[in-house]
């Protein structure tokens, strides 16, 4: 299932794939402290505000969280549109959608069965549906490109219009399809094929007749690519991009002004041990099982949790093993 090797596909998904759980955790965290601290009276305490009467360590600790809190919805947003189109976690999304018949509607561009052959299936994976798998044709190729002009216009008059791609095909049994680009405040983007020789269309993919979370995948990934909104998308994007960068940057600077600066230890000091066993069992199987589910439908997730996790008990036994054993009772003269 996996690749040996790591590609930068693979450390962008699985930021995307992390993005979100350390989003949500920050904001449980912001508001826990946050409601910590007003029960002990302390009216000073901000929630989505920044305190700038505090100094010091305080004071970056405020704007690492209030920062924090209102970017959440963006990370976590941008999170889960990354992941539907990623490798690993988007194939079992992929697979969630087509159950569920979210797919997003393919055009069939067979025109016909060639001699001797057999006809694809249309609507074939990633959108290569409809190709019949007829050899391509130079002279086929050479008229259908003649025929590209007379193929926009019959396009534009069955309402595809505006900015629009279309692909000629390199044999005489494929049709031509004409699609309209994502561009800027356009909601909709329809798609129609076109026979070159008669100007008939054959098929038409109209945007109003798509599933609603095959139109709501779609407007997420233009949102998130900064395209549905043009430039305002864009200037959106761009400052959370740098709210993210202070957030992260604080969040180093609070570690290394509580870094241990005397002894051998230089990490910081691990949480304490055992918390799992003051929670209840029944809490705790719940929490093990939405975890399970959570990394089987995001691998990379789930892949480096089960690692964390097995360094976490090596360590520990590491530490078991060079720790004295426990003395025995002292020996005491008879009286």
């Amino acid at each position: 299932m996996f690749s040996s090797s790591i590609s930068w596909d693979g450390i962008s998904e699985l930021a995307a794939s992390w993005l979100w759980v350390i989003a949500l955790g920050g904001v449980y965290l912001w508001a826990a402290r946050y409601r910590t601290l007003h029960t002990r009276n302390r009216e000073s305490t901000r929630l989505l505000t920044v305190d700038c009467t505090s100094r010091g360590r305080n004071r970056t600790l405020s704007w690492h969280g209030v920062l924090g809190i209102w970017i959440a919805v963006g990370l976590v947003f941008l999170s889960a549109t990354g992941l539907t189109w990623s490798k690993y976690a988007g194939e079992n999304v992929s697979e969630l959608r087509t159950a569920l018949s979210w797919t997003t509607p393919k055009l069939d561009k067979n025109l016909g069965t060639p001699a001797g052959g057999t006809a694809a299936a249309a609507g074939g994976h990633d959108g290569h549906g409809g190709h019949t798998g007829a050899a391509a044709n130079p002279g086929a190729l050479d008229r259908n490109i003649g025929e590209l002009d007379s193929v926009l216009a019959a396009a534009a008059a069955n309402q595809v219009t505006g900015k629009v791609e279309a692909t000629i095909p390199a044999d005489e049994h494929t049709a031509f399809t004409v699609t309209e680009t994502r561009q800027p405040w356009q909601f909709a983007t329809d798609a129609v094929a076109i026979d070159p020789v008669s100007g008939a269309v054959t098929d038409a993919n109209r945007f109003a007749d798509w599933p609603l979370a095959a139109k709501l995948t779609t407007w997420g990934i233009a949102l998130h690519m900064g395209i549905l909104f043009g430039l305002l998308n864009q200037l959106v994007l761009l400052a959370v991009t740098i709210a993210l960068v202070t957030v992260i940057g604080r969040g180093y600077l609070l570690w290394w002004r509580r870094r241990p600066t005397h002894g051998r230890r230089r990490v910081g000091r691990a949480p304490i041990r055992g918390t799992w066993r003051r929670i209840h069992p029944t809490t705790t199987v719940a929490v093990v099982i939405l975890t399970m589910a959570v990394g089987w439908y995001i691998p990379l997730l789930g892949l480096s949790v089960l690692g964390f996790l097995l360094v976490v008990a090596a360590v520990a036994a590491a530490r078991r093993l060079r720790s004295p054993k426990n003395p025995g009772p002292a020996n005491t003269p008879a009286g």
